[in-house]
């Protein structure tokens, strides 16, 4: 997803996830500070933070200090994803999925027909998944081979959203929230009154929310059946958060954060229920928040 985040922020807010108890520093109060990334980050199992900026992917250091910087052929928008092995994914404005290795080495580069500024989902099974604005939703082998791709009617920058029986979540520009089958195949494909550019997340009861650029926010049942709709004052672009009472978390076009009862109580136990992972947004898969009701995915424990 494309997102313009000052690192000053960041650090403070993502930092603090990974460093457990606290120091010398006091609370609140800036740790260090970086340029403006063009993306979320991904937390490693180490502390290090993967983030895009302009043409490159930068692997972070706890300290602030670039560990390294793997160059793209273009822009980078889309936010990184970390494989049970240490892999990073990213997608990029030259149209290509990338795969580095955790020394910030070329592993594959996988092609598109347009900029991928989707962020990458991972599946439990290595299966990588992220939309291109070419209109289709990929799927590729850990190889860099291509699974299957998915024709959509529009643009896709939403980020795919994973359910725990393979069902693969994902908004596109011709308004709707589709719902395709681990094959490949179009399980449903349900119509919102503007385009999908929020990523969907899952409750653990099976529904799925997400924003439209007609200002609402959807609760859609399993069966692509609406539940609910919540109108906001704006476009709804961002990505809905879910807390572990049921409350949707989620930020609209008309300056707004809007908390909305729900009653999903939290995140689906699935290989990737949302955008960027999990509640603490790591991009990392298989990792397990602390007071959370997710359970392990499988046995793979991610190295930094």
């Amino acid at each position: 997803m494309r997102r313009k985040i000052f690192w000053n922020v960041l650090a403070m807010v993502c930092l603090s996830l990974t460093a457990g108890p606290a120091g010398a520093g006091t609370p609140g109060t800036l740790k260090w500070v970086g340029w403006g990334w063009n993306t979320s980050p991904a937390l490693g199992a180490g502390g290090t933070i993967y983030v895009g900026l302009t043409k490159y992917l930068l692997a972070v250091k706890p300290d602030g200090t670039t560990k390294w910087g793997f160059t793209t052929g273009d822009s980078v928008y889309s936010s990184p994803a970390l494989g049970a092995d240490g892999t990073i994914y990213v997608g990029s404005n030259d149209n290509k999925l990338y795969a580095v290795n955790p020394d910030g080495t070329q592993k594959w580069a996988f092609t598109t027909g347009s900029v991928v500024r989707s962020s990458p989902a991972l599946g439990a099974d290595g299966t990588i998944y992220v939309g291109s604005a070419d209109g289709k939703l990929y799927a590729v082998n850990s190889d860099g081979t291509q699974k299957w791709a998915f024709p959509m009617g529009g643009y896709v920058q939403s980020s795919p959203a994973l359910g725990a029986d393979g069902t693969i979540y994902v908004g596109s520009y011709d308004g709707k929230l589709y719902a395709v089958n681990p094959d490949g195949t179009q399980k449903w494909a349900f119509p919102t009154g503007g385009y999908v550019y929020s990523s969907p997340a899952l409750g653990a009861d099976g529904t799925i929310y997400v924003g439209s650029a007609d200002g609402k926010l959807y609760a859609v049942k399993p069966d692509g059946t609406q539940k609910w709709a919540f109108t906001t004052g704006g476009r709804v672009e961002s990505s809905p958060a879910l807390g572990a009472d049921g409350t949707i978390y989620v930020g609209s076009r008309d300056d707004h954060l809007y908390a909305v009862y729900g009653d999903s109580p939290g995140l689906a136990n699935s290989p990737w229920p949302m955008f960027q992972h999990d509640v603490r947004h790591t991009g990392r898969a298989g990792y397990i928040p602390p007071n959370t009701n997710m359970a392990p995915i499988n046995s793979l424990l991610l190295s930094d």
